[in-house]
């Protein structure tokens, strides 16, 4: 029976030392011993498996290295070695391993790459990041972290030969000027490249990858000459590029990045001028960014959807970002506290009609925009849908100003319960959720589907926003949305019991927080909410 079996499977057999004898298994196709955190030894008969396809040993964390007789295996496709953290070797004879299509070894202990490696033709999926971490990860404190010196990974000098590979991942393995290949810009069928973590004074030329797809070059202290080395504004087929945590004050134009959708370049704390954008690109992350002065023309950037701008707190105009407002779908902006009137405005005075829609607007603020109709201090307003509106209500346009007292790191959604006190109806939303933690104010603008509520003229209406005990909502807005033709996507949105709800007896006045009526602006005075979690939320 064992000589037909072509899956051993024997994962998270934490006491399972050495792996069985494989001379009974001669068939074996796959052989998974993941999780086996005790294995230290794997049999030599391993060697003698002609069809053996896919060996899985993730996180086998005893496990120091391969018998000698494991490069004997011609059929071999798949090995992951990935969380072994105490294997330090790859066999020399990797090469002969020809049919070898992936290798991955991450957060292992292997301080060389031989240079047999090449011969792999159809290796397609290379991923060795984190190879500068000690074995012993659970004694190093972070005092000690600071005092043992960082493995440098040691990769032949030339990569040519690997035709085939497709995925080159190598984050955070020490690598420098001396160890990094030359030649990685000769891989000509690479599509995706991780060289984040890497502390390099130049990079290679990788104008010649032509197939790129991702590249990641995060926290390797780039300056402005290793990006020109690079000549990465030359890659035809880039759509994402992350360039976050580094050292350059200015970049060259990537406006020939046809392809590109995705630029990340968060806590580039010394970039002073964002360089010319392709007009393709959907997303710009640029958080952090504290020198930041200066921004490209956004006029003919028709895809844009995604903003984060927030902390740039030297940034004052953002050129043409209007023309961008009916693609947009999120924009955060807390921190830019020297933004121009005119901008603040402009964005929100549109309405901004598709970012609303979903994560919504996050700009620095204290002041419920004009434009909104009902008003009201505090994180509750009350208001009657007039008669006039029947059943034509598109959507509810939410504003709220809110503040943090305490560096809680807990849960912060933004939590939205609209309750209609004529239908005895009530719904829970959770629309979005600040990243940050800060005391100035900040200005949250969302829309909200009116297929989830179903109000009507002449419904009584309470909508009511807090996001947890460390922060403090200000003021809150609502405004009515009529107009068909804008596009509303509706929220996942949670129906609650109306009983939840508790109004005292007094509450039994008129429902108007209209703007400009001072005698009524509050409506309800009280109530409490009852979660099915026991919590006890009160609105005053």
């Amino acid at each position: 029976m064992l000589k037909k079996l072509k899956i051993l499977n024997l994962s998270h057999s934490h006491y399972l030392r050495q792996s069985p004898d494989f001379s009974k298994l001669p068939n074996l196709e796959k052989l998974i011993l993941k999780g086996c955190k005790s294995l230290s030894e794997v049999h030599q008969s391993i060697g003698d498996l002609e069809g053996l396809a896919v060996v899985n040993l993730q996180d086998c964390k005893m496990l120091r290295e391969l018998p000698v007789t494991f490069s004997k295996l011609k059929a071999i496709e798949t090995l992951i070695l990935s969380g072994c953290a105490k294997f330090e070797k790859l066999t020399k004879d990797l090469g002969e391993m020809v049919s070898l299509r992936t290798l991955l070894a991450e957060d292992t202990a292997i301080r060389e790459i031989p240079s047999s490696i090449t011969q792999l033709k159809n290796l397609e999926y290379l991923h060795l990041c984190g190879l500068n971490q000690p074995p012993s990860k659970w004694f190093v404190t972070s005092f000690w972290s600071h005092l043992l010196p960082r493995r440098c990974v040691k990769f032949p000098p030339s990569l040519s030969g690997l035709y085939a590979l497709k995925e080159l991942y190598v984050r955070d393995c020490n690598l420098t000027d001396s160890s990094m290949p030359k030649d990685i810009g000769s891989l000509s069928s690479l599509e995706e490249l991780d060289l984040g973590g890497n502390c390099f004074g130049s990079l290679p030329c990788l104008g010649g990858l032509c197939k790129l797809q991702y590249l990641t070059l995060d926290s390797c202290n780039l300056t402005e000459a290793a990006i020109e080395a690079t000549n990465l504004w030359s890659l035809p087929s880039l759509d994402y590029l992350d360039l976050s945590c580094n050292s350059f004050r200015s970049l060259p134009s990537l406006s020939g990045l046809s392809e590109l959708e995705t630029l990340n370049l968060d806590n580039c704390k010394s970039l002073y001028a964002m360089p010319e954008l392709p007009i393709n690109l959907a997303v710009l992350k640029a958080d952090g960014c504290t020198a930041l002065e200066r921004m490209p023309d956004f006029s003919e950037m028709s895809r844009l959807c995604w903003l984060n701008l927030r902390h740039s707190s030297k940034l004052i105009e953002i050129p043409g970002l209007d023309k961008s407002s009916k693609t947009m779908l999120h924009i955060e902006m807390q921190g830019c506290t020297n933004i121009s009137e005119t901008v603040r405005e402009s964005i929100l005075l549109q309405g901004w009609s598709y970012a609303s829609n979903y994560h919504g607007i996050y700009l620095p603020g204290n002041d419920i925009p004009e434009w909104f109709t009902y008003v009201n201090d505090g994180g509750r307003v009350s208001f009657q849908v007039p008669q006039n509106v029947g059943c034509d209500l598109k959507a509810l346009t939410v504003c709220i100003t809110y503040s943090c007292f305490s560096n809680s790191q807990s849960f912060n959604y933004i939590s939205i319960y609209v309750i209609n006190h004529t239908k005895l109806t009530s719904f829970f939303i959770q629309p979005s959720k600040p990243k940050d933690i800060i005391s100035s104010g900040v200005i949250w603008q969302g829309r909200l589907s009116n297929r989830m509520f179903n109000l009507e003229g002449g419904d009584f209406v309470e909508v009511c926003v807090a996001i947890n005990s460390c922060f403090q909502v200000k003021k809150i807005g609502v405004n009515l949305v009529l107009d068909g033709s804008i596009e509303i996507q509706p929220h996942a949105c949670e129906s609650l019991p109306y009983a939840y709800f508790r109004r005292d007896k007094d509450d039994e006045g008129e429902i108007t927080s209209e703007r400009g009526l001072a005698d009524n602006v509050a409506g309800p005075s009280h109530y409490s909410f009852h979660s099915s979690s026991g919590v006890q939320m009160n609105y005053e």
